[in-house]
C-alpha cells in the first residue's frame, strides 16, 4: 500500500476540519500563519487549521515570549523603585494629609513582578511534572531571577508539552470591582456566575483566589499577556495610531485615526467607535465635506436666545 502523501492543509481548504480533527489556531486573527483574503471587498482573517490550540508558528511565537520574560523581570526589578506615573505619589494609609511616608515602589511594576513569577512557576511545575520529561526540581525560589529565568527556560524548551497540557486545577486570583463611595468592593456577578461554587483559598480587601481549570490552551494566553504587560510597563509597545480631527463620516464621532495601508489595498483612516475605513481619497472628501459644513455654520449668526420679559 503506498504510503499517504502528506500536504499543507492550506493547500486544500474545503477539507473538513472535523473529519481531519483540526481546528483553527486560538491566536484568531493574530495568528502567525494566518491567511489574508477578501471577500466583497472586506478583508478575511482566517488563522491556521492545527490539531493543537496554537499552530506551529504561534508556538514558536509563545516560546519565545518565553524567553524573553527573564530580561524584562530583572529591568522591571531595576526600574521598581523609579517614580510613579501620577501627579502625586499615594500615601500609606492613615496619611491622608501628606505628612506621612510615601510608597516609594511603583505598585503596578511590584503586583507585576508578583504575578509573572507566580504564574511562570506554576506552569514550570506542571510542565515538571510530566513523567517523560523526567525533570529535575526546581534549585531555586521561584520569586528570585534565577527561578525565574529557570521557569521560563522549561517553558520556552518545552512549548509543545506546556501547549498540549490537559485540563488540570489551578489557583487564580480575580479582583473584585470597585464598589461605589462608602460601599466595599464586591464580587461582580460573572465571578460569582462561573466560580460561585469553587472553594475559596485566599481572600483579601480587593480579591479572592479561587481555583479553576486551565490547560495549555490557557498557559499560552498567560505567557502572551505577561511578555505583552511586560512591554507596556517598559513603555516598549507601539503608542496607538494617530487620532484626526475630521469626523467620521459614517457615525459623526471625532475618532478617527490613522490606519497603516496593509500592501493590499489603499488604507488611510479607521474609525474606533463605528469600524468605517477610508482610503486616502474618501478621507479627503469626508475631510472637504467638514469643512465647508463648518464654514457654512460660522457665516451663519447664531442668535442668542433673550429671556422673555
Amino acid at each position: 500500500m503506498a504510503q499517504r502523501e502528506r500536504y499543507w492543509i492550506h493547500s486544500a481548504p474545503e477539507i473538513s476540519t472535523e473529519e481531519e480533527g483540526l481546528r483553527r489556531c486560538a491566536r484568531g486573527d493574530w495568528c502567525s500563519r494566518r491567511i489574508v483574503t477578501f471577500q466583497d471587498g472586506e478583508r478575511v482573517v482566517t488563522a491556521a487549521l492545527t490539531p493543537r490550540p496554537f499552530c506551529d508558528g504561534c508556538q514558536e511565537y509563545i516560546a519565545k515570549c518565553a524567553t524573553e520574560l527573564p530580561a524584562f523581570w530583572v529591568r522591571l526589578s531595576a526600574m521598581i523603585g523609579d517614580s510613579p506615573q501620577v501627579e502625586w505619589p499615594p500615601t500609606l494609609p492613615g496619611n491622608d494629609e501628606g505628612g506621612g511616608p510615601r510608597i516609594l515602589l511603583r505598585e503596578d511594576v511590584d503586583a507585576h513582578l508578583r504575578l509573572s513569577a507566580s504564574t511562570l512557576g506554576a506552569w514550570a511545575a506542571r510542565v515538571r511534572a510530566v513523567p517523560q520529561l523526567a525533570l529535575s526540581e526546581p534549585e531555586h525560589a521561584h520569586d528570585t531571577p534565577e527561578g525565574v529565568r529557570d521557569n521560563a527556560g522549561i517553558l520556552a524548551r518545552h512549548a509543545s508539552v506546556l501547549l498540549a497540557l490537559q485540563p488540570g486545577w489551578m489557583t487564580r486570583g480575580f479582583c473584585f470591582p470597585p464598589g461605589r463611595k462608602g460601599k466595599p468592593d464586591v464580587i461582580s456577578d460573572e465571578i460569582e456566575a462561573e466560580h460561585g461554587d469553587s472553594e475559596i483559598i485566599r481572600a483579601g480587601v480587593d480579591f479572592v483566589d479561587l481555583p479553576v481549570m486551565a490547560d495549555g490552551e490557557d498557559a499560552g494566553r498567560e505567557v502572551q499577556y505577561l511578555h505583552y504587560r511586560a512591554r507596556s510597563l517598559l513603555l516598549e509597545t507601539n503608542p496607538p495610531p494617530e487620532l484626526l480631527i475630521t469626523p467620521c463620516r459614517n457615525c459623526t464621532w471625532r475618532a478617527l485615526r490613522r490606519a497603516w495601508a496593509d500592501g493590499e489595498r489603499d488604507l488611510y483612516s479607521r474609525c474606533d467607535h463605528c469600524g468605517d475605513e477610508l482610503t486616502a481619497a474618501e478621507y479627503d472628501i469626508n475631510a472637504r465635506r467638514w469643512v465647508a459644513f463648518h464654514r457654512a455654520h460660522a457665516d451663519r449668526p447664531v442668535l442668542a436666545e433673550t429671556p422673555a420679559a
